[in-house]
Parts: C-alpha cells; structure tokens; sequence
C-alpha cells in the first residue's frame, strides 16, 4: 500500500495523505481562536449560500406525523439563523377523487382518511407555506415521462 496508511473502514482504504494529516492533529477546541475563525468564516459562507434565493431550498413532507413534525422543526431552525425557506411541498397524497371512485381496497380508503387528519395539521400549522400538494401516484417517479408529470403537477397546483 505504498507511503498511505490503510483506514480499516469497511475495508482497507486508501486514505489521502492530506486527510491522515489533518486527522493526526490534535481536535482543537471549539474556544480555539483559529477554531472560531474557521468556523465563522464557514457561518458566513454557508449564510451566502442559504440567503440566495436562486439557491433557497425547498422542504418536501408527507402527510405523516413524523415528516410533518421534522419540517416543522426544520424550518424553525433554520428562520432562527434568517434563512429564507423557500416553501413546503406535500408529497404522496391520496387523491380525493380515487377514494371516491370506489375502485380502491379498504386500505386505500383508510390511508386517505388517516391522510385527511394530517392534512388538517398541514393546513393548520404550515399552509401559508405550502407551495404544492404532489398526489401519490400510481408508480415510483422514475424516468422522464414520470419526472415531466411531477413537474406539471408542482406548478398546475392551486390552493383550497
């Protein structure tokens, strides 16, 4: 393995020089003045990035207690350093209409009322937020016919 010391991570790895180096060095404290120099420089960077509204993220939820509570945890921490959120966008929803239809197992029919109450919070907590509600399609969105219809449902949704 020549000059590099093998790193037993799965299995040996080559590890970069630069790497070994910066690892062989003591952890400096998070009091370190050049700690807090580097890790304000790396604030700042990331606050460029982050406040570029052509680069402002988007966060994607179901309508599912543990997604909808990480979002909103999400979007608080990150209004508590001023990053613009670009929105929330709901993903998987049961389509009204397909319930209706009656061509549905009872599973379905259960899911979409579960679905509903979370909904409920949706619009309670996060709807001023909400740029889009995806249905829960048919199929796994894989390919271009599938990503163009995502797309024409993202910007064909309207508020109820």
């Amino acid at each position: 393995m020549g000059e590099r010391e093998p790193l037993m991570i799965p299995g040996p790895t080559n590890v970069d020089p630069a790497v070994l180096r910066a690892l062989s060095k003591p952890t400096p404290s998070h009091t370190d003045p050049e700690f807090v120099k580097t890790f304000k420089e790396l604030l700042n960077n990331l606050k460029k990035v982050v406040n570029d509204l052509e680069k402002t993220a988007f966060f994607v939820t179901l309508p599912l207690a543990l997604p909808i509570a990480v979002v909103k945890r999400f979007i608080k921490m990150v209004q508590g350093f001023n990053i613009p959120t670009g929105g929330v966008i709901v993903n998987g929803v049961i389509p009204e209409e397909l319930v209706k239809s009656k061509k549905v197992t009872e599973y379905l029919t259960n899911k979409y009322k579960e679905q509903q109450e979370y909904m409920k919070t949706i619009k309670r907590d996060l709807w001023p937020m909400v740029r889009s509600v995806i249905p829960l399609y048919e199929t796994e969105i894989v390919g271009v016919d599938m990503v163009e219809r995502v797309a024409k449902d993202l910007v064909s949704w309207k508020p109820s």
